[in-house]
């Protein structure tokens, strides 16, 4: 384990399965605030999601400021209402796009897939930065092609 303060990214998820185990042995309740059983919702999104780079105070609330402005928007879309006017072109291409996956898989995109689609498509840098397993990667990935 790295000593250092700053965070530090695992990318071989065999190391990421182990250190999934480590926590939760140690400290069940850290592994539920990490790994919950039950869908996250927006606002606890809005909150958990944060900018490895946001080493300046601008740069974080810069970052902040967009994740509730993505985050106002997945919320939009749960209303569902393909007629609202204040619906950006992204949005109505992703109601769209969880129509007709509903249609051909009889599944529906979750919020938090909504959310990691709008923020790759709809912030600044137009980049995707981490999606962990098991958040239906193909699905975002085919969204963010169709949308952009």
């Amino acid at each position: 384990v790295n000593s250092e303060k700053r965070p530090y990214l695992i990318t071989c998820e065999c190391e990421q399965q182990k250190f999934i185990k480590f926590i939760e042995q140690r400290n069940p309740r850290v592994y539920q605030a990490i790994l919950p059983n039950s869908e996250r919702t927006v606002d606890e999104m809005i909150n958990l999601v944060i900018g490895l780079h946001d080493i300046t105070e601008e740069s974080k609330q810069t970052r902040q400021y967009e994740v509730k402005r993505i985050g106002n928007m997945a919320k939009t879309l749960q209303k569902n209402n393909k007629k609202d006017k204040t619906l950006s072109e992204s949005m109505r291409l992703l109601l769209e796009y969880d129509d007709y996956l509903e249609k051909l898989h009889h599944i529906r995109l979750r919020s938090t897939q909504k959310m990691a689609i709008l923020y790759a498509v709809e912030n600044e840098k137009n980049v995707l930065e981490q999606v962990n397993t098991g958040e239906g990667k193909s699905y975002i990935i085919a969204a963010i092609a169709i949308i952009r």
